[in-house]
């Protein structure tokens, strides 16, 4: 039974899913066989499914694996306190171990990502027009001390990772062997 798990929950359009594909290289990561974003702890509909549903998107090898990976940019969107609350609750009641990956990006650089990239599908089009300024969303999700102080709060500051978007660009290995001491 998995009960390790490393979450990436840096914000999207910074390296989350890059970052994901790297880590699943490892024979000893074992990642979410449902899908690389579960967003289990962040979409109530999941959520009420229970932690079992959420242990078995996991093909969990104990003799092979030492970790189970997910990346659900939504833990650190907009209610990332209830998030890092219901993290919290599984840990203590489900016995489970939880390390985070945050990884962050110039937040400019990050909201015309994360711009361009809504531009392109139907959620974007709910988005206000650039002339009439940025909206408030694509500022909130790069408020990163905001967010990540939620899970601060909750955790030993040795199980958060924080990372950098131009490092893992630029210079992966090195990122990667960050991760390998955490």
């Amino acid at each position: 039974m998995i009960n390790d798990f490393a979450l990436i929950i840096g914000a999207m359009k910074c390296g989350t899913t890059s970052l994901f594909k790297y880590l699943v290289e490892h024979p000893q990561i074992c990642p979410c066989e449902y899908k690389k974003e579960p967003d289990f702890f962040g979409k109530n509909s999941n959520y009420q499914k229970g932690f079992q549903w959420y242990r078995d998107l996991w093909d969990y090898d104990s003799k092979i694996h030492k970790i189970g990976l997910e990346a659900s940019t939504s833990y650190t969107k907009l209610r990332t306190a209830e998030v890092a609350d219901r993290i919290f609750e599984a840990q203590s009641k489900f016995d489970a171990n939880f390390h985070f990956i945050y990884i962050m990006r110039d937040p400019i650089e990050r909201i015309e990502s994360h711009y361009t990239h809504g531009l392109s599908t139907k959620w974007g089009q709910k988005m206000m027009k650039l002339d009439k300024g940025i909206d408030h969303r694509l500022i909130e999700i790069s408020r990163y001390a905001k967010q990540i102080d939620e899970y601060y709060k909750r955790f030993l500051k040795n199980n958060i990772l924080l990372l950098n978007f131009e490092d893992l660009k630029n210079d992966p290995s090195s990122v990667l062997k960050k991760y390998a001491v955490f």
